[in-house]
This record gives C-alpha cells, sequence and structure tokens, in this order.
C-alpha cells in the first residue's frame, strides 16, 4: 500500500502489537488508530515527503490504546505539516521530546493520562497550538514561562502532576484562553486576579489542591464570565469573594477546604445558572432560609463540615445530591424531603431528632443514605424494598426502636448497611438475596433468635461482620 494517505481504523477493538511495517507508508498523513487495544511500543516512523495542497497538515491519533515506551522525538517530524497530535490515554513513559521548529503548524496537543515525567521543555516553537494536554502524568519542576507566549492558546490542561513552584505570572498574556487547569500540583505562591486580568474569554478555571493561596480584591470586577470555578483547598480566608456576584452564568462553584466563614450571603442562592455548589470544609454560620431557592438547575448541594445551625433547609425539587452533614442543624427532618428525588443524602452528625419520614424510604433514585449521628426516635419506616438502587443505608448512632424491617433483606443493590447502637429488637432479617453486601453491622442493639448460617453463606462479598452486645 505504498500510496495510502490516510488510515482510520479506530474503535474496531482491535488488540496487539501495532506492525512495524505501518512506519514503512511514507506517504501516510493521516493516522488514526484510537480507542482500540493495541499495545507495545510505537513504531519508528521516519520523515515523509509533503504531499502539497491536496494534503497541507498531516493528523496522528493514537490514544486510547495500552501502547508502552518513549515518544521518539522523530515521531512529531515525521509527517510533515503536523496539526494535530493525540496520544492521551496510554501507557507512554519518559520525558515529553523538545518540540522542533518545524512544529510551527501544530494546533492541538494531547499527551495527558500517560506516565510521562521530567520537566515540561520549553514550548516557544509552538506558535500555532490551541490546546495542550498534559495532565494526569508524573511531570515534575516549574510551568515554562514559554506557555505565555502562546499566544494561540485556548485550552490549557496541566492538572495532576507533581508541578510546583509559583504559576508563571505571563499567563495572563493568553487572551484567548478559556480553559485553565492546574489543580493537584504542587504549586506554590499567591494566586490574585493579576494572573487573570486579561482573560476575558476564561469560562473554565480550576486551581484547586495546590499550596496556592488566593486573595482576590474586594473590588475587582471581572470582564470575563465563569460557568466552572474551582477554587478547592486554596488557603482563601473571609467571607465570600465579593466578585462571585457579577457571575450570572456560573454553574459548577467549589470553594471546599477553605477557611471561609460569616453567614452564607443570600444572593448565592439566585444564581440563574448554578448546578453545583460545594461550600464544604469551611467556617461558615447562622441559620439558612427555609427554603434556599427556586431555581430550576441545581443539582448538587454539599455544605457539609460547616458550623450551621437552626431546622433543616429546603432545597430545590431538581437537587439529587444533597450534604449538610457535620453540622448542628436540629428539629425534625422535614416530612417534605421525602418528595425529592435524591440518588445521594447525607444528613449525619447533626442534632436532628423527631422520627425518620417514611416516605424518604420510598424513592427508587436513592443510592446513598445516611442519617447516622443525630438523636431521631421511633421505628424504622418499611418501604426501602421499592429502593431498589440502594447501596447504603446508615442509621448508626441514633434512638431508633422496634423490629428490624423484613425487606431489608431482600434489597438486591445493598453493599453497607449499618443500624448499630439504636435499641433495635426482634429477629434479624435474613439477607440472603443482599448478595452484593460488604458491610453488615447491627452491634450494640437488642434482637433476639439465632443466626442461621445458611444466608451468610449467600454473602459471597461480605468483609465486615459486626453483631457484638446483642441477645443473640
Amino acid at each position: 500500500m505504498s500510496s495510502l494517505i490516510l488510515l482510520d481504523v479506530s474503535y474496531c477493538l482491535l488488540q496487539g502489537m501495532l506492525p512495524s511495517t505501518i512506519a514503512n507508508l511514507s506517504r501516510l498523513v493521516k493516522l488514526d488508530i484510537s480507542s482500540n487495544n493495541f499495545q507495545g511500543k510505537i513504531p519508528p516512523f521516519g520523515a515523509r515527503p509533503s504531499l502539497g495542497k491536496s494534503f497541507p497538515s498531516a493528523y496522528i491519533d493514537l490514544s486510547y490504546n495500552k501502547l508502552e515506551g518513549s515518544i521518539a522525538p522523530i515521531l512529531l517530524g515525521a509527517f510533515g505539516k503536523l496539526s494535530y497530535v493525540r496520544l492521551n490515554q496510554n501507557r507512554l513513559t519518559g520525558g515529553i521530546p523538545s518540540p522542533s521548529r518545524n512544529l510551527t503548524s501544530l494546533a492541538w496537543l494531547y499527551l495527558g493520562n500517560n506516565q510521562l515525567n521530567g520537566r515540561i521543555p520549553s514550548l516557544a516553537n509552538l506558535k500555532s497550538l490551541i490546546e495542550l494536554d498534559l495532565s494526569k502524568n508524573l511531570l515534575s519542576g516549574k510551568i515554562p514561562a514559554s506557555i505565555g507566549q502562546l499566544f494561540s492558546l485556548r485550552t490549557l490542561y496541566l492538572s495532576s502532576n507533581m508541578l510546583s513552584q509559583a504559576i508563571p505570572r505571563n499567563i495572563s498574556n493568553l487572551s484567548k484562553l478559556q480553559v485553565l487547569s492546574l489543580s493537584s500540583n504542587r504549586l506554590s505562591g499567591n494566586f490574585s486576579e493579576s494572573f487573570i486580568l486579561n482573560l476575558d474569554s476564561l469560562v473554565y478555571m480550576d486551581i484547586s489542591n495546590n499550596m496556592l493561596t488566593v486573595k482576590m480584591s474586594p473590588t475587582w470586577i471581572p470582564k470575563n464570565s465563569f460557568r466552572t470555578l474551582n477554587l478547592r483547598s486554596c488557603n482563601m480566608e473571609g467571607e465570600l469573594p465579593a466578585f462571585l456576584t457579577t457571575q450570572f452564568d456560573i454553574s459548577r462553584l467549589d470553594l471546599s477546604d477553605n477557611r471561609l466563614w460569616g453567614k452564607i450571603p443570600t444572593w448565592i442562592w439566585d444564581s440563574p445558572a448554578l448546578v453545583e455548589l460545594n461550600l464544604s470544609h469551611n467556617h461558615f454560620t447562622g441559620v439558612l432560609p427555609s427554603k434556599l431557592t427556586n431555581r430550576p438547575r441545581l443539582k448538587v448541594l454539599d455544605l457539609h463540615c460547616n458550623n450551621l445551625q437552626g431546622p433543616l433547609p429546603l432545597p430545590p425539587p431538581s437537587v439529587v445530591v444533597l450534604d449538610l452533614s457535620e453540622n448542628h442543624f436540629c428539629a425534625s427532618i422535614p416530612p417534605e424531603t421525602g418528595e425529592y428525588r435524591f440518588s445521594y443524602l447525607s444528613l449525619s452528625h447533626n442534632n436532628l431528632s423527631g422520627r425518620v419520614p417514611s416516605t424518604i424510604c420510598d424513592q427508587r433514585s436513592m443510592q446513598i443514605l445516611d442519617l447516622s449521628y443525630n438523636r431521631l426516635a421511633g421505628k424504622i419506616p418499611v418501604g426501602y424494598v421499592n429502593c431498589s438502587n440502594l447501596e447504603v443505608l446508615n442509621l448508626e448512632e441514633n434512638f431508633l426502636e422496634g423490629h428490624l424491617p423484613a425487606e431489608l433483606g431482600n434489597m438486591s443493590s445493598l453493599q453497607t448497611l449499618k443500624i448499630n447502637r439504636n435499641r433495635l429488637n426482634g429477629v434479624l432479617p435474613v439477607f440472603a438475596n443482599c448478595t452484593e453486601l460488604e458491610i453488615l453491622d447491627v452491634g450494640d442493639n437488642d434482637p433476639t433468635g439465632n443466626i442461621s448460617s445458611n444466608w451468610l453463606l449467600k454473602l459471597p462479598n461480605l468483609k465486615i461482620l459486626i453483631l457484638r452486645s446483642n441477645r443473640f
């Protein structure tokens, strides 16, 4: 096939080694073997002549395979006027080769999700680069200042590496940048609005989980409009940053694991586009409104591990993930809570009292329900048989009493059941149908009767079984 120009076998369930003869296709300018199960090393491609105006640029996509070994410097120079390189999601090792001068047409470079190490080389030659993904590798050292010279760059992914030192200030030169992802590294130093002052197109920024100290001026009004902003674990202090009042398009906001304090301002609940809000692991205080917002888009609300108090608030009906645990909420669980369609609900480690609403046990969408470490009383409601997708049920450390509902033994998806340290009695249900069960803790209660080994033998995944302090 000496005349072959384009070879595309992507998504074909192919496996085994790439034949070395593929490197002999001297006219090949577009190669796509992505999303297969190829392994071994990348064949040693040699230089090939340009095909002129008919095929002005070359294209390589070897992503989503199991390719190993290092990236040969000649690979990036073998395909003439290269515009697109995708080697991500493999098992490549070694360093990133320094880009040669003939790569001025390279616009897309994806090397993420490998095991590449060493420092990021100077990228000053990549004048046309639009998207750069080096995330989820083992890269170390500092972010090279040459990245600030890539004036066409729109997307920069450097997250989940071991990059250190300060973020280069000339990153503010990237006026076309839309996505900035530097999370989960070892970056340090101060970060203020001066780094992004000229980035009018920036809609996504994630600099979380570093050693940065973020402090924005209270008078700063951004020119850009964030859609996703993640400042988790950024050593932030004080009240919520004032610039957020101007961000009407923000859909995902994560300010967790900081030292923010004061009352959560009411304007946060009026954000029209908000889908996910995480303010957990801070020092927020005060009583929340009884109804937080009527915004129909909010799906995830995480306020756990703060100092909030008062009755439990009601989120908008659209919320499917709600975590209000480790606060000081009191009173009872509102009956309306059972009308939601939660997949995750955690109210643990509060001062809640009263009964568990019966409707909360009748949700097919529920996967995790945690009401532990409260002062809930009364019987465990029946109806769990309808929670066909329930994986975790945690009711430990309450004042629940009465018999255990027999239908608990028919929940085929259940993986964790903790009902220890209550006042439960009666006969223990047979859990023979709970074949996914890994943790069963019924300790420190008052059930009676015998425990048959027959149903225990039908739990192949059981790892932890606690029956202490009972009357079996």
